[in-house]
C-alpha cells in the first residue's frame, strides 16, 4: 500500500511539473555588456541611480580596454552607466595595494559615498592607519573625490 502511494505522489508531482515547467519562459534580456581589460574585473555591488542608470561598483586589475588606468594592485573601481548600459564614466581609485568598494550610497547633491578597504597609503588613499583599514570616499556626480577617511 505504502509503496502505491509512492507511486501516485511521484506521478502528480511530474504532472504538476510539467504543467508549470511548459508555463515559464525565459526572461527578455533588454541588453548586456562587457566591462573590463584584459586583467580581471569583479562586481561587488550595483546602486539605481535616481536620475537613471546604475553605478557599478567592482575590483579591477586592468589597465586597458573600458578601464583607462591602475594605481597598483587591485583598484577600487566604479563605472556610471546609463539606462542602456551605455559607460557613462569609469574610474579607478587607490594605490599601490589592494582597494575595493562594496557599497555606495547616492547623496542630495547627486554625488555618491562609496564605502569598502583599502591597504594603500599611496596613490590617490591618504591617511591609512596601518594594514588594512576602512575607506570612505565621497565623490561628486562625475567620480571626482570630494573627501575622503581611513
Amino acid at each position: 500500500m505504502l509503496i502505491k502511494f509512492k507511486y501516485l505522489v511521484l506521478i502528480v508531482c511530474q504532472l504538476l511539473f510539467v504543467q508549470v515547467s511548459s508555463k515559464c519562459q525565459a526572461p527578455n534580456i533588454e541588453w548586456q555588456r562587457c566591462y573590463g581589460g584584459t586583467n580581471q574585473e569583479y562586481s561587488t555591488g550595483l546602486l539605481p541611480i535616481s536620475t537613471g542608470g546604475n553605478l557599478l561598483l567592482g575590483r579591477s586589475y586592468s589597465s586597458n580596454g573600458t578601464l583607462t588606468a591602475n594605481y597598483g594592485a587591485a583598484d577600487a573601481w566604479v563605472v556610471k552607466v546609463n539606462d542602456s548600459g551605455n559607460v557613462v564614466w569609469q574610474k579607478n581609485y587607490g594605490g599601490t595595494l589592494n582597494e575595493l568598494f562594496l557599497m555606495a550610497l547616492e547623496t542630495q547633491d547627486g554625488g555618491f559615498i562609496l564605502s569598502g578597504e583599502t591597504s594603500s597609503n599611496n596613490g590617490i588613499v591618504v591617511g591609512n592607519n596601518g594594514g588594512r583599514d576602512l575607506w570612505v570616499v565621497k565623490i561628486d556626480s562625475i567620480g571626482n573625490i570630494e573627501w575622503q577617511k581611513c
